[in-house]
C-alpha cells in the first residue's frame, strides 16, 4: 500500500526547519580547484538508488556519449546540499524535501529526473525497542535531514511525543550506524548501505523504515540557468545513465560488483539492499515519475512540501510548486 505524503503534514514542518539549518550551516564541503567549463560537475553520495551514475561512471557511457562528466562523490548527503547551493557543482543528486526547502532559498531550483522511492531503505534501528515510548531516556544518533525528522515523526505517530522529548545527537548516517553497532548510543536513524550492516553488527532491529511508502525520494536537481545552458551535455548525461541503467538489468553481477565497491561492500551484501529502494530509469519516468495519474507521481510530493514551507514561513510565498520541475529530459529520453 503506497502511503502519500499527505498523511505527513505535521511532521514535514520540523523537517522543513531542520533543513534550512542545515544548508545555512553546513560548510563541510570545500570548493575544488577550477574545473573545465565543458565539463559538467554532478555531486552524489554513498546511496544504492544512484546504480545507472555508478554504472555509467565505471563503463565509460559519458565518454561514448561525448560528454565530460566529473563526479563529486561526497561521503555526507547535507554537504551535496551545499555544494549545489554554492554552485561546487553543477547538478546533484539529492532528497526531494531538501530541493523544495532550498527553494526557498533559491527558486530557481528544478528537479529533472528521480533515481529511486525509498522502499525500505531509511529506518530508525534500535534494541530493546518496542513501542515510541521506548525512545524517551535513549540516545538517538541522527543526521538532522528532513527525510530523518519524517521517519522519527512518522514513527511517533499516535504517541504524545515529538522530537523535542527526544536525547538527539547529530552524527552524519555512517557514523549514526558505527555508534550503534559499537554500543556508544542506543538508537540510530540512517539508510543503506550502513542501516542494514548496522542491525547485524549492533544485534539490532528496524523498528521503523520506509517500506510500502513513497514518503522519501532521491532526485537530480539544478538551478534553472544551468538547466538551460546545459541542455546538450544533460541530454547526453541522460542517454548515459539509461546505458548504464540497461547494463544493470542485462549484466547484473558485474553491475552490482561496480556498485558494491563504490559503497565499500562485498558484492554479495548489496543485492539485498538494492530490494530496499524502487529504481527509475530515465524512460520510465513518463509512466511513473512525471504521471499525474500514477499515485507515485512526484508532483504531488513537491506540491505539498511547498504548502508547509510556505505555511512555516521557509518557503517564500513567490515559490510556485509547479516550476519546481523539469519533465523535458526524460521525456526526450522516452521517445
Amino acid at each position: 500500500m503506497v502511503i502519500h505524503l499527505r498523511r505527513f503534514r505535521k511532521y514535514a514542518a520540523t523537517a522543513l526547519i531542520t533543513l534550512s539549518l542545515c544548508v545555512a550551516c553546513n560548510s563541510q564541503t570545500q570548493p575544488d580547484e577550477a574545473t573545465d567549463v565543458n565539463t559538467l560537475v554532478v555531486g552524489n553520495s554513498p546511496w544504492p538508488g544512484f546504480v545507472a551514475q555508478f554504472v555509467a561512471e565505471e563503463k565509460g557511457y559519458y565518454e561514448e556519449e561525448g560528454i565530460n562528466i566529473d563526479e563529486k562523490f561526497i561521503q555526507v548527503a547535507t554537504d551535496v546540499n551545499t555544494a549545489l547551493a554554492s554552485d561546487q557543482v553543477d547538478i546533484a543528486w539529492t532528497a526531494i524535501p531538501d530541493m523544495v526547502v532550498m527553494a526557498g532559498d533559491d527558486p530557481s531550483l528544478r528537479l529533472i529526473a528521480v533515481s529511486d522511492y525509498s522502499d525500505g531503505a531509511d529506518g530508525i534501528i534500535a534494541k530493546g525497542v518496542a513501542a515510541p515510548a521506548d525512545l524517551v531516556g535513549k540516545t538517538i544518533a541522527w543526521e538532522e535531514l528532513p527525510l530523518q525528522a519524517l521517519l522519527i515523526e512518522a514513527y511517533l505517530e499516535g504517541s504524545d511525543l515529538s522530537l523535542e522529548d527526544l536525547d538527539l545527537r547529530v552524527l552524519p548516517a555512517a557514523e549514526a550506524a558505527t555508534a550503534f553497532a559499537a554500543g556508544q548510543v542506543d538508537v540510530a536513524v540512517t539508510f543503506e548501505p550502513w542501516l542494514t550492516i548496522a542491525v547485524k553488527e549492533g544485534d539490532g532491529e528496524i523498528v521503523f523504515s520506509s517500506v510500502d511508502t513513497n514518503l522519501i525520494a532521491g532526485g537530480l536537481v539544478g538551478k534553472s540557468d544551468t538547466i538551460e545552458t546545459r541542455r546538450e551535455d544533460l541530454d547526453a548525461y541522460f542517454r548515459a545513465l539509461e546505458k548504464g541503467f540497461a547494463f544493470y538489468e542485462s549484466n547484473p553481477e558485474e553491475a552490482i560488483e561496480i556498485v558494491a565497491n563504490k559503497l565499500n561492500l562485498a558484492p554479495d551484501e548489496l543485492p539485498p539492499i538494492l530490494e530496499t529502494v524502487r529504481l527509475f530509469k530515465p524512460s520510465e519516468h513518463q509512466s511513473v515519475v512525471f504521471n499525474e495519474g500514477d499515485s507515485l507521481n512526484i508532483m504531488d510530493s513537491i506540491d505539498f512540501a511547498a504548502e508547509v514551507g510556505k505555511e512555516m514561513g521557509v518557503v517564500d510565498d513567490s515559490v510556485d510548486p509547479s516550476t519546481l520541475y523539469d519533465a523535458s529530459f526524460t521525456e526526450a529520453i522516452a521517445e
